[in-house]
């Protein structure tokens, strides 16, 4: 699936629901203030979707209210952004989690080094190094940096990111953005199944809105079984959009070429007055 850019703009009350813990909390510590969660950056469209997907069944979820308006760049905006609003949001943050849940990860239960202006999580779980750092570069203003890689072996940087705090007021608020390597996080965590492409999301975090926009590059995306049919399940996914277009033009044959009405072998009955 090819798609260059969606807008996705959240009303405060979606907002209130995936960042509910975080409204009692005044700048007690800045840098895990600063540090980027799941909660706060994902796409809130449904009331689950404040769940990380680990722990979220594969099932759709009702939609709730939300505004989607997505940003047409050419030819290369794919139809499923409107048809299949649903799966695209559910797909984003579950690819957004693969990063974030190694950030949370870090923090909650990694060694803390700060030192000046930097501070760093590390943590080895699974065969895994991981690292993370936020660093304050500016007044208000951190970046964000998560390095992995299998023990042994050199870190490789798998997500990079800013946000600004300015005016903040509870965790996690703010604006900025953050990019995804998937190769190279993949080269770290296999189990993460992305072998390449990018993402990049930019984001504004604030008590009664939340924006983000997102940018997916040459992405080999983890598809989700439950959202397709069994016969693209038993294809596997590399074959679903051949399928589907198969199918697709097979029934544009048949609505545009239908036979003609049989010609008459013989000429009608004089009708009887």
């Amino acid at each position: 699936m090819a798609w260059n850019k969606m807008i996705v703009a959240l009303p405060a009350a979606l907002l209130t629901l995936a960042c509910g813990g975080q409204g009692g909390s005044s700048r007690s510590n800045p840098f895990t203030d600063a540090a980027p969660s799941y909660a706060a950056l994902s796409i809130d469209e449904a009331s689950v979707d404040a769940t990380p997907p680990a722990a979220t069944a594969s099932e759709p979820a009702p939609a709730e209210a939300m505004v989607v308006s997505p940003t047409m760049l050419g030819a290369g905006c794919h139809p499923h952004l409107f048809i299949r609003q649903r799966e695209v949001v559910e797909r984003l943050n579950r690819h957004i989690y693969k990063a974030l849940s190694h950030v949370a990860e870090a923090i909650a239960a990694g060694k803390l080094t700060q030192v000046g202006s930097s501070a760093t999580w590390e943590l080895v779980k699974g065969g895994i190094d991981i690292k993370f750092t936020i660093t304050l570069v500016a007044t208000d203003v951190y970046s964000w940096e998560l390095d992995m890689a299998q023990v042994g072996n050199a870190l490789l940087t798998v997500m990079t990111g800013q946000i600004d705090r300015s005016g903040a007021t509870v965790a996690r608020e703010g604006k900025g953005s953050f990019t995804i390597d998937f190769a190279n996080l993949y080269a770290a965590d296999p189990a993460s199944k992305v072998t390449a492409g990018t993402l990049a999301v930019d984001f504004n975090v604030q008590p009664a809105s939340r924006l983000l926009s997102a940018v997916a590059t040459g992405i080999t995306w983890d598809l989700d079984a439950a959202q397709f049919s069994s016969i693209d399940r038993a294809a596997g996914p590399t074959s679903t959009t051949a399928s589907r277009a198969r199918a697709a033009a097979s029934r544009s044959r048949t609505r545009w070429s239908s036979p003609a009405p049989p010609t008459p072998t013989s000429s009608p009955p004089t009708p009887r007055w």
